[in-house]
């Protein structure tokens, strides 16, 4: 996302977190703020919100652009209680992202077809990526801490759409559904377990 925003020579910082965002967006007062829906902290709805209440009168309101791998995030259309600007579905392309944040299309953007075959080192990147971060959702599902485990399945439902892991991705969305609170522990094992097996299958292909 960086490298696309830079070769139309925009400035870019980032947030590590949603205090971190907050205190950057007013700090430096930027034309555009990319808000994941599922961040650090809290959700990026209620930064945007924090932002829109707290934003300088004296300053033109920013362009907000909510991002999620989650569709219902788009259906709901819960962006337009802050006023955001677009709404960008995971994955999406360059040229997507870039037309969102300079406002050269109308929001909300549809997800891209991919029909372009994945290449293979994307789905090394993939494999790396998911092996790291099953480690890390085991440990916060043991915790338990649902919210973080929530944080991790959501990035990897993004990868896994983007590198057209049908099985996986349909998977991982389930974990994240039985997440949601209040859990049920056998519907968790069940769907965990399913994950688990996917995982396994994709991590031993050739």
């Amino acid at each position: 996302m960086v490298d696309a925003l830079l070769q139309r020579a925009v400035q870019i910082r980032q947030a590590r977190n949603t205090s971190e965002a907050l205190r950057l967006a007013l700090g430096w007062l930027p034309h555009v703020i990319l808000l994941d829906v599922r961040l650090a902290g809290e959700d990026g709805y209620a930064t945007g919100r924090q932002i829109r209440e707290r934003w300088p009168t004296t300053s033109p309101l920013p362009r907000i652009v909510m991002i999620s791998a989650d569709p219902q995030d788009s259906a709901g259309q819960r962006h337009t209680a802050i006023e955001a600007d677009g709404f960008l579905l995971k994955p999406f392309t360059a040229r997507q992202l870039t037309d969102a944040a300079l406002g050269n299309s109308q929001p909300p953007l549809p997800a891209p077809s991919i029909e372009e075959p994945v290449t293979g080192d994307l789905q090394r990147l993939f494999r790396l990526e998911l092996t790291a971060r099953l480690e890390a959702l085991d440990r916060c599902l043991a915790g338990p801490d649902l919210a973080a485990a929530r944080g991790i399945l959501h990035q990897l439902i993004a990868s896994a759409a983007l590198c057209g892991q049908r099985r996986l991705e349909h998977d991982l969305r389930g974990l994240y559904d039985a997440c949601q609170p209040p859990p049920e522990a056998s519907t968790l094992a069940r769907c965990y377990s399913s994950l688990l097996t996917s995982a396994r299958d994709f991590l031993d292909e050739p």
